[in-house]
């Protein structure tokens, strides 16, 4: 407010100067007049004016002015007082100012050296973190290698066995049926012999009779006796030709089981209990999750896979054994539901007969994605020899939609309906993307997948 003060002082000022200046240019006069003034001098005190100017007027400015010149004095020591402390508050603040700067600097040189510890110590937390996880990948990919060449190990002493028994069970087989042969020629003969001697000892006996009939000596006893024992001994062959039959009849049981095992060494051919079939077609074909159950249920120690094609050709078929106790739950992994997506985690695989191995997840199984949605409810899939995850699995057998806690379509790449049944004639191929060419999208398959257990 002082400072607007200023303005309306000043302006009075110089308003009351202006009428001063105004009054004495309205009674100027000439030289002449002048000199006439100057003779009636004392008339113009008399009547109140001095050189043409009223006193009274001229009074009036003069106290006006000094009032105003009064006023701008007061409000030039006020702002002087003002400015004094403008100054003095500066200097205050220039000092704080001044002595802010050091801190300041102390500041942001402790932030750098802390956030330059900070960054060291990252550093070095993201160098150890790097190190122990190369440390855990050379162990796990030693652990894939060791478990691979075991794996391979085993599966050629598998084949190995497998070759072997198929042969000794072939040779046993015929040596079996070359002795079954022999023994059901040998019995033969005996039944011939023992039919002929049967006859001759009824012609014997025959003849006798007649004898004895004409005979009527005392030999008539001996001769009865001897009838007798012939009698007997016809009773002994027809009990011994009986038993003969019933080993010839044991003999053919023999072969039929011979046969029937033969039958069960024939890796194409089908045995067991039928407790799954599953035609695939373009629309949703599997529509609950209980469509695992019977063969759940099933009793057996060992299990067979078959494919066939919309024809009812066979284009797959292997067998192998089981290698634990099932549940509903828990089939081929003893692992938690949420983690039985992953192959890995499958320590009860079924290697197969042709080096395939089978991987089923549990009823309750709950995961997605595109690798994921390998363990949502029940899921058959089957992989070559070297199980890994997402890159390489031949065959797919599970319903369309997920049941649990995901519900809804599976996540697989290129996922339909039509791909309730994938297979294209064994081709690894991905379910995230294609892996060399080849993915879950170009290997839909119409036709019937049968499961079986024995």
């Amino acid at each position: 407010m002082k400072y607007f003060l200023i303005v309306p002082l000043i302006s009075v000022f110089l308003f009351t100067t202006s009428l001063a200046n105004a009054e004495n240019t309205k009674y100027k006069k000439s030289d002449s007049t002048k000199s006439i003034k100057s003779k009636n001098n004392h008339k113009d005190k008399k009547h109140g004016f001095v050189k043409g100017k009223p006193f009274v007027n001229l009074t009036s400015l003069i106290t006006t002015n000094q009032q105003a010149i009064d006023s701008l004095n007061l409000l030039l020591t006020q702002l002087s007082g003002d400015v004094a402390g403008l100054r003095t508050e500066f200097v205050t603040l220039q000092g704080r100012y001044q002595s802010d700067i050091p801190r300041l600097d102390a500041l942001i040189a402790t932030a750098g050296a802390q956030h330059l510890a900070d960054v060291s110590r990252l550093s070095l937390a993201i160098s150890d973190a790097n190190t122990r996880h190369q440390m855990d990948v050379t162990r796990l990919d030693s652990s894939i290698a060791d478990a691979t060449a075991r794996q391979q190990a085993d599966v050629s002493r598998l084949d190995a066995s497998i070759t072997t028994a198929g042969t000794q069970h072939q040779a046993d087989v015929a040596r079996l049926e070359s002795l079954i042969s022999t023994e059901k020629q040998a019995l033969s003969s005996v039944q011939l012999e023992l039919r002929q001697l049967l006859s001759d000892l009824s012609a014997d006996v025959t003849n006798l009779k007649i004898l004895v009939e004409q005979d009527t000596t005392p030999r008539l006893t001996s001769a009865e006796s001897s009838i007798n024992s012939i009698n007997n001994q016809i009773v002994d062959i027809n009990t011994a030709i009986t038993t003969l039959d019933q080993q010839v009849v044991n003999l053919d049981e023999r072969v039929v089981l011979l046969e029937a095992a033969s039958v069960i060494a024939d890796p194409v051919t089908v045995v067991g209990t039928l407790c799954l079939s599953v035609s695939n077609s373009s629309g949703i074909d599997i529509n609950n999750k209980d469509w695992f159950d019977q063969c759940i249920a099933t009793q057996g120690d060992s299990v067979r896979v078959v494919l066939k094609d919309a024809a009812g050709e066979v284009v797959y078929s292997a067998y192998g054994m089981k290698n634990n106790v099932w549940t509903q739950d828990n089939i081929t992994s003893s692992a938690v539901a949420r983690e039985q997506y992953l192959s890995f985690n499958h320590n009860y695989m079924i290697t197969l007969n042709n080096g395939d191995n089978l991987m089923i997840s549990g009823k309750s199984a709950a995961n997605t994605g595109c690798g994921g949605s390998f363990g949502n409810g029940y899921g058959i899939t089957l992989y070559g020899p070297f199980p890994n995850y997402i890159s390489n699995p031949i065959m797919l057998v599970m319903p369309f939609n997920q049941f649990n806690t995901y519900v809804g379509a599976r996540k697989f790449y290129g996922w339909t309906a039509l791909h309730e049944i994938t297979y294209k004639d064994s081709v690894p191929f991905g379910t995230c993307s294609q892996v060399n060419g080849s993915s879950v999208a170009e290997s839909s398959f119409v036709g019937t997948f049968e499961f079986y257990v024995y």
